[in-house]
This record gives C-alpha cells, structure tokens and sequence, in this order.
C-alpha cells in the first residue's frame, strides 16, 4: 500500500483464472494491459474521469488467486463508487472475501457500514495526499501518479 493508491484485494477461494479475467473484462468491462517484466495479468478501468488499476494474482502453492483494484488518490472522490460497485459485483457471484488494506478489514459481503467506511478511508487517505502532494485531480494509475507530478513541477 502506497502514499499515492487505495489498495483492495479480493480472495476467491476456489475460482479459476479464466473466469476471474472473464468477469474482469465481460461484465466489468475492464481492457487486458501489458506491463513491463510483469507476469501478473493486469487490466485497467477508464473512463474519462477516473482510472482503476486490476491486476489478478495467481495462487502459489496453498493459496488463494488474488485480484488487487488501485484507485490513485488523484481521482475523483466518486471513483470510490465504481470501486464499491465491482467489489459487490464480485462478491455477490463468487466464493470470496475482499480487503480493504487501509481499514484491515475484511468482507464476506459488502454491508451499508462497509461502504461508508470504506468511502470515509479513501476521503481521509485523498486528503492526505493532497497535503503532501497537492490538491489536483486526474485519471491516473497508481503507476503514473509520481511521474505526474513530477512533470507538474518540471512545467511550473
């Protein structure tokens, strides 16, 4: 968990990776991205006003697969909602549990509490970082945030 991201995990207990990257781009509509000396398989959400990072993490030995969703801090406070929603999608199809890092807990089944506590952590960590950072939005992922602002401040 980075200065720049909110970080969410979902556990599947017993879900194959085909389906997983399926439901990932078929139903949520997220485009398969290649990334540099990654074996992870990676995807990203786009819209014009927000960016969401997937990437699936394979089981090792005794594990379980993984999906881990970044939201940089630098979008917009509703891009939450979109987090919120793919989460519920997930868990409502699949035997899993999701993570919110930054509130260490975690869910079988996305309640009312669970979305205000998670919305008020990403609230509480975005205003951190415009502190840190500066207070500007921009559909970036986690990846680019700091080379963003650096050439923020090359412009300036």
């Amino acid at each position: 968990m980075g200065l720049e991201s909110a970080n969410y995990k979902i556990l599947f207990k017993s879900e194959d990776l085909e389906k997983i990257t399926r439901e990932i781009q078929d139903t949520i509509g997220a485009v398969r991205i290649e990334k540099n000396n990654d074996s992870l398989t990676s995807f990203v959400l786009k819209s014009d006003e927000s960016l969401i990072d997937f990437q699936i993490i394979p089981a090792d030995a005794g594990g379980q697969t993984r999906l881990s969703l970044r939201l940089a801090l630098c979008n917009p406070v509703k891009s939450i909602e979109i987090v919120l929603s793919i989460i519920n999608v997930i868990l409502s199809k699949y035997d899993a549990t999701a993570l919110d890092e930054a509130v260490g807990k975690y869910i079988l089944k996305l309640s009312e509490l669970d979305k205000k506590e998670i919305r008020d952590s990403f609230r509480r960590r975005k205003s951190d970082f415009q502190k840190w950072f500066g207070n500007f939005t921009a559909p970036l992922s986690a990846d680019d945030v700091f080379d963003y602002i650096r050439e923020m401040k090359r412009e300036k």
